[in-house]
């Protein structure tokens, strides 16, 4: 890929100077955003669990809106095999998805990975999106990187405000003594 650049003329006034002097600046103008790597997926059916929307387009229930299909494809393409998962199936259920309309979708897929679509939040296209537990997209959700997890069963022994605080000026006065 040969990145484009934008030369820009600007005048500027220089102090010591009476007269404009121009300058040419240089700016890259091509997306330079980084592609996320691929999230390997060993087995559909954890996706299938932890997304209701998913269930419903590989197990052909109904006809996924526009929408719908958009922010899964979006999602479903930073999974290995996702982009062909998603084609696979629409030409599958050729009952709901007519296949002169809904071959754009290879298309779309590409043009958002080569844009560097992000994956998009299920509160912006999942109809179950208030009902299911998941995090903010699909991909964390089936794969979750910031997750707590407790470490062992002991029980927390939590301060009164106050005491914690007069524990901490004491510490604090021991340390600096």
């Amino acid at each position: 890929m040969t990145d484009k650049y934008t030369l820009v003329k600007k005048k500027t006034k220089i102090k010591t100077e009476v007269s404009e002097k121009e300058e040419t600046k240089k700016y890259l103008t091509t997306n330079t955003k980084t592609e996320l790597p691929k999230v390997k997926i060993n087995d559909w059916n954890k996706v299938i669990e932890k997304c209701q929307l998913f269930k419903i387009f590989v197990t052909g229930e109904r006809r996924l809106h526009h929408q719908e299909l958009f922010g899964l494809s979006l999602n479903l393409m930073y999974f290995e095999g996702g982009k062909k998962r998603i084609l696979e199936t629409i030409e599958k259920y050729d009952n709901l998805y007519n296949e002169e309309k809904d071959n754009k979708w290879e298309m779309q897929i590409e043009y958002a990975k080569k844009c560097n679509y992000s994956a998009m939040q299920c509160s912006k296209f999942c109809p179950f999106e208030a009902e299911c537990k998941h995090y903010r997209n699909i991909v964390n959700t089936v794969v979750p990187k910031n997750k707590i997890y407790k470490l062992n069963n002991n029980s927390v022994n939590y301060l009164d405000k106050d005491k914690g605080y007069e524990q901490l000026l004491n510490a604090l006065k021991k340390g600096v003594l």
